[in-house]
């Protein structure tokens, strides 16, 4: 079991990451809204067009704020939950029995994943680092390899009449949308993971059969999840029923990616590149789809190079 201050060290950082993450979003749509100067029509404008960058911020105003409120989760994990250990896992103390509705924290918590709870051995590539790292490799290449093949693309992005650059193109058609989208569908499932730790504690008396009951009502919540999901873009962008059921699917694997490393990057990575790589399809001659490839392979030969002399000059000290 982990010691206390390293609990305590963890769980600041969980609180640091996405603090780290909101404020790169304000600062990227700041930038894109006022450097980039994609909401200076708006502004002086007499109507604010909702397929604008502003009209697109001000949509996901309510989807931010849910997200921003992710923090309460890691909050109350600190300090209402025992060190080290799975909200679900404890008979929840009488000072706290309602806060175990708030408990469960997935920002970045892969020692409580699915996959660190039945294949420890696999903790030690659940880093932070390593995550990060094989997720931007992986869905780069997915997206490198959507541009090639449009008709691979999961829809889904919202149609800005607006267009004044790449840059302001990406941070408003995928980094707002992935950052306010994922925190609000995550906002819900943890809250659903939390009810049913609350009614675990409840009713369940034996430990390992109330984690076993966890992770499998957790693969339901999923469902769940990813059908609200795809009714937010039905809703918000009036897609084909095909293309919402690619959207469904879509939000299914990105919360079971979640619930498995025990952290939202590799859904939110996901969903940026894949937005990302449908809005700059358009602006990469076909002729250049191959330089990409050749790109991400160099990326990754130098970023194996790097791990291997850093794991030699370690074992050399």
């Amino acid at each position: 079991m982990a010691k206390f201050s390293d609990y305590a060290r963890n769980e600041y950082l969980e609180i640091a990451l996405y603090l780290f993450l909101v404020a790169i979003g304000i600062f990227l749509t700041i930038y894109g809204g006022f450097s980039l100067k994609g909401f200076s029509e708006q502004i002086f404008g007499e109507a604010i067009n909702v397929q604008s960058y502003l009209g697109t911020l001000l949509t996901y105003i309510p989807l931010i704020i849910l997200g921003i409120l992710l923090i309460i989760f890691p909050v109350v994990s600190l300090l209402t939950v025992r060190q080290g250990q799975l909200p679900v896992e404890e008979q929840a103390d009488k000072r706290y029995k309602w806060t175990r509705i708030l408990s469960v924290s997935y920002i970045f918590a892969p020692e409580n994943g699915l996959l660190a709870r039945y294949f420890p051995q696999a903790r030690k590539w659940l880093t932070f680092w390593k995550i990060t790292i094989f997720s931007l490799f992986l869905f780069s290449l997915i997206g490198i390899i959507q541009i090639a093949n449009p008709v691979l693309n999961v829809f889904g992005v919202p149609n800005q009449a607006q267009q004044l650059t790449a840059t302001s193109d990406v941070i408003f058609g995928s980094v707002v949308p992935a950052i306010a989208e994922n925190g609000a569908l995550l906002f819900l499932f943890f809250t659903l993971l939390g009810l049913t730790t609350y009614f675990l504690l409840k009713f369940v008396e034996d430990k390992q059969t109330r984690i076993n009951l966890f992770f499998l009502i957790a693969f339901f919540i999923v469902m769940i999840g990813s059908a609200s999901w795809g009714s937010f873009h039905s809703v918000v962008y009036g897609n084909s029923s095909a293309n919402i059921f690619a959207v469904i699917i879509f939000g299914f694997f990105g919360l079971l990616l979640t619930l498995i490393t025990g952290t939202l990057l590799p859904f939110l990575i996901w969903h940026i590149t894949n937005n990302a790589a449908i809005i700059l399809r358009p602006l990469i001659s076909p002729s250049n789809i191959p330089l990409l490839f050749v790109g991400w392979v160099v990326l990754l030969m130098m970023t194996i190079g790097i791990w291997i002399f850093s794991r030699r000059i370690k074992r050399r000290a």
